[in-house]
């Protein structure tokens, strides 16, 4: 197969993910440094390191299989050639490629991944490689368990005042919210919305609220993305206000 058009597309993630990751990293740093950092990641001698170190030259066919005749050179699984015989050791064993080559390879690696699977399966393997991509797993990790607390999103409903738009026939449901949202530790009467969502974020995620209110705050966000077309950023201009103490001080 002709990696050529992996190669393309795999060159073009490949500094995609690695400018991601720098600017995000190091978002004081200045072009000129974000710039030197990013050719170091990308230089063909930096992927052919990481090809030696993984073991993947041998995944680089440089010549066109040839089965049959003097100019065979593919092997069978399995099957042994005489050692003494030099040239036809080398001819059948050996393979004369520049470094470029193996860079190139990489390149083609990822853009296949991309075609074949997802970015984020890309990024894993980019990762997995020894690049300095964009998401670190784990910080990625804890963040979206974090904001998928269930007490944390039922209080940030209750501080844009939502609690009261919900639509039930539940005495006991009525009770539980009541009694949450009258928690005057939480939720002072002479603190506007934006003085709740400015608190310490441990009171966000530690306080005991019924979970119907975070269902109800991942149903909003739903809605917002189906009404908007399945729009990011109309999701994101509407949710960001309301985070923005929290990913202030984990980002």
């Amino acid at each position: 197969m002709d990696n050529e058009n992996f190669e393309i597309l795999g060159d073009c993630f490949l500094k995609l993910a690695v400018s991601m990751s720098l600017y995000y990293r190091y978002h004081l740093a200045s072009a000129g440094l974000l710039t030197a950092k990013k050719i170091k990641q990308i230089s063909n001698e930096n992927l052919y390191r990481l090809v030696v170190k993984k073991q993947l030259k041998n995944y680089l066919n440089v010549n066109k299989i040839v089965f049959r005749g003097k100019d065979a050179n593919w092997l069978p699984p399995g099957y042994n050639i005489d050692e003494t015989k030099l040239t036809i050791s080398e001819q059948f064993s050996h393979q004369k490629a520049k470094r470029k080559a193996f860079s190139d390879m990489i390149e083609a690696f990822i853009g296949a991944f991309l075609i074949s699977s997802n970015y984020k399966t890309t990024i894993e393997f980019m990762h997995w490689l020894g690049l300095d991509v964009i998401p670190i797993n784990e910080q990625v990790t804890d963040i979206r368990q974090d904001l998928s607390n269930n007490s944390r999103l039922a209080y940030i409903l209750v501080a844009c005042g939502l609690h009261r738009k919900i639509l039930h026939n539940s005495t006991d449901l009525f009770g539980h919210i009541s009694l949450y949202a009258g928690d005057e530790d939480l939720f002072p009467k002479d603190q506007s919305t934006e003085q709740y969502l400015s608190k310490d974020l441990d009171q966000w995620a530690n306080s005991t609220a019924p979970k119907a209110l975070a269902d109800v705050f991942e149903a909003l966000v739903g809605a917002i993305f189906l009404d908007s077309g399945n729009c990011l950023e109309t999701v994101w201009r509407v949710v960001e206000p309301l985070l923005r103490k929290y990913l202030g001080m984990v980002i």
